[in-house]
């Protein structure tokens, strides 16, 4: 019969051999189940023209659209721009489709009548990579009244991969319904917050060579649009461009901070000086940016918990009870050589 030694010894070897192997394939684990988009996303961010550093926008005056006048443009308009994002259906282990809310209105006005642009965007995306899922929903809605377009969806949008590399990668716009590199640019902190900075450039685009049309293009009277004191009727295209900055935290791929420059102008060639309808910078406030470090943060904990704390612990007891398992496992042999025949001779 086993002595109570000997059978405490070989419950302490297993105990090692099992956190032994549970140690090696934690991280695979938490690959596949921590290392991803959580699925009660709901975040409301926002940016503004102040947060950005300065006095304010290029608008078009709507109102001077009316009446025989050229068409105006004010300056120094204050500008919020606010993103709602939230989890919908489907969504699963696997993948998750995000629907967000974005609109731009200016800070001087209230009403109907100070909202520049409104967009309800809606994707399906991988939860690890941060990329539009095979198959998956992609729509936009930007006019009120009219049901969302299906719109292919291709780069990363509201998130950057766990893990996220120095290197380019394809980035959706949402206005301009393209996806053009996103550039690495250097790397910095933010409250402490090591972050990688990414920089994207989309060329002027014309929005009514969209289909359908994104914005129809706009026939008015020469001098409505300050080209000369006649009535030929000039069309212009609407046009849009923008330079974005995003500051990344790569464990996590949670964009902490943001800057945009986006321009849209009437005009009949991109390269025209146009008129302008919206030309802005605008970047997250320091409540988002702190929102968004705080997320981060708590992503990074679970990431270094899943991935190193949890995996040495596991380590240290394997060893630990790999020693008491074979000191008691020796000193039960011991005791039975001792008490053994050749003790008694």
């Amino acid at each position: 019969m086993r002595s109570r030694s000997e059978l405490a010894g070989s419950s302490f070897i297993g105990l090692g051999v099992f956190c032994l192997v549970a140690a090696a394939m934690l991280p695979t684990y938490a690959a596949h189940r921590i290392a991803k988009t959580p699925l009660n996303l709901d975040i409301t961010i926002v940016a503004t023209t102040a947060a950005a550093g300065n006095s304010g926008a290029e608008v078009l005056d709507m109102a001077s659209l009316r009446g025989d006048g050229p068409l105006r443009v004010l300056r120094d308009v204050p500008l919020i721009s606010q993103q709602h994002a939230l989890v919908v259906d489907p969504s699963d282990a696997t993948v998750l489709t995000i629907q967000a809310a974005s609109t731009v209105r200016r800070g001087d006005i209230e009403g109907d009548t100070a909202l520049l642009t409104a967009t309800v965007d809606t994707v399906t995306i991988d939860r690890r990579t941060g990329q539009p899922a095979a198959g998956g929903t992609g729509a936009i809605q930007s006019r009120a009244g009219v049901p969302a377009e299906v719109v292919p969806h291709t780069g990363l949008q509201y998130r950057f991969p766990l893990g996220t590399k120095k290197i380019s990668y394809p980035y959706f716009d949402t206005i301009s319904r393209t996806s053009t590199p996103i550039d690495y640019i250097d790397e910095t902190t933010i409250d402490g917050v090591w972050v990688l900075h990414f920089r994207q450039r989309v060329a002027p685009v014309d929005l009514a060579a969209s289909t359908p049309p994104t914005s129809p293009a706009m026939t008015l009277p020469a001098r409505k649009w300050g080209i000369a004191d006649a009535d030929e009727p000039i069309t212009m295209h609407e046009w849009y461009t923008c330079e974005s900055d995003l500051w990344v935290e790569p464990a996590t791929g949670a964009i902490v901070q943001g800057r945009q420059s986006p321009r849209i102008y009437f005009a009949r060639q991109a390269d025209e000086p146009g008129i302008s309808v919206m030309k802005a910078t605008l970047a997250l406030t320091a409540d988002s940016v702190a929102q968004q470090l705080h997320e981060a943060r708590k992503g990074i904990t679970l990431l270094e918990v899943g991935f190193r704390v949890v995996p040495i612990v596991l380590l240290v007891t394997a060893v630990a009870s790999a020693a008491a398992g074979a000191f008691l496992l020796r000193r039960s042999r011991i005791r039975a050589f001792a008490s053994g025949p050749a003790a008694k001779n």
